[in-house]
């Protein structure tokens, strides 16, 4: 479906969901549907809208879900939709991919019954709204929470480790600083993603106790420190990604690599460096990182092998046209 998104009055037939997802609509965000007061699900995510977000839209008192993500939004977004006195039955938002600007207001933990919040890859800025780990039904509910590719400053505070139930967090991208606290380690957490920050100090060990972790991006943390905890490695759910690429990470790499049961092998090579270091499925690419490979089950892996010398291969190639 394409065309211009249109102003017509609502129907007299009231509907609760609205889902024009994945097309290619264009035009204005039509302030027509705060007329649809029942609504409890818009979906206008994927298509070319643009303009910016309208107040009117507090009239939903009914709406649960709001996905506007993959458009071309700007402005701020009305602080109404932030207040659990105009939208009480608010469950979950996802803003992400657009060009919202302004702070990320610190209302938004005023949303006692929210489960998702999602703000990535806006233009918005700021810091972590303080209060979301106080609020019981957060810690009951939110299960994701993506705030990266926005300037959000600051720490990332040790009390948000009371959102016992946070499967998906990622601030990648977002400026933020310090450590990473250990409390993360009391997450029921499936996915972390921090890339591209200026964390420093350790991996904390508390990342071992994530049972259920599939996938960590800790990459581009520059300051990142230390030696790789091989609790981590132990984890028997890490099973689609690890990246912990362009830090300062030293020491010997841990014997538990060879146990580490990716889906894709690949993701463990990071490329765009001339050190022999990443041969060895080394997580490192700088020269910092000193090893040598681990005598494990790694080698037992037919696959595995040709895929190291097919690494092996393109560094041979890439030094012998730097030496011609």
């Amino acid at each position: 479906m394409c065309g211009r998104s249109k102003e017509d009055k609502p129907t007299e037939r009231a509907f609760q969901v609205l889902n024009l997802a994945r097309n290619k609509l264009f035009g204005l965000f039509p302030s027509s549907i705060a007329n649809i007061t029942i609504l409890s699900v818009i979906n206008l995510g994927t298509n070319s809208l643009d303009g910016k977000m309208h107040s009117n839209l507090s009239r939903l008192r009914n709406l649960k879900f709001l996905d506007l993500r993959i458009n071309n939004f700007s402005g701020t977004v009305p602080a109404s939709i932030y207040n659990v006195l105009t939208l009480p039955n608010l469950l979950g938002f996802n803003f992400s991919f657009n060009r919202f600007t302004g702070t990320v207001p610190g209302s938004l933990h005023s949303l006692t019954r929210i489960r998702m919040i999602r703000l990535a890859h806006n233009l918005s800025h700021g810091s972590i709204p303080p209060g979301l780990e106080n609020l019981p039904e957060l810690e009951m509910f939110l299960k994701k929470f993506y705030m990266g590719g926005n300037p959000i400053f600051g720490g990332i505070t040790r009390s948000i480790g009371q959102l016992r139930c946070l499967e998906l967090l990622d601030m990648s991208y977002a400026e933020i600083s310090g450590e990473i606290p250990p409390e993360i380690g009391q997450f029921q957490l499936r996915g972390l993603g921090l890339a591209g920050n200026p964390l420093y100090v350790k991996i904390p060990n508390s990342l071992g106790n994530l049972q259920k972790l599939n996938k960590i991006d800790l990459s581009k943390n520059e300051l990142l420190n230390g030696s790789i905890p091989p609790k981590i490695l132990h984890l028997p759910s890490l099973s689609t990604f690890l990246n912990l690429s362009n830090n300062y990470l030293t020491g010997s790499l841990p014997e538990e690599v060879g146990f580490l049961m990716l889906r894709d092998w690949k993701l463990l090579i990071f490329p765009q460096t001339n050190s022999v270091t990443q041969f060895p499925l080394i997580f490192k690419t700088c020269g910092h990182f000193r090893s040598s490979v681990a005598h494990s089950k790694i080698w037992k892996e037919k696959s595995l092998l040709v895929e190291c010398l097919h690494i092996l291969r393109r560094f041979i190639w890439k030094a012998t046209k730097t030496s011609a």
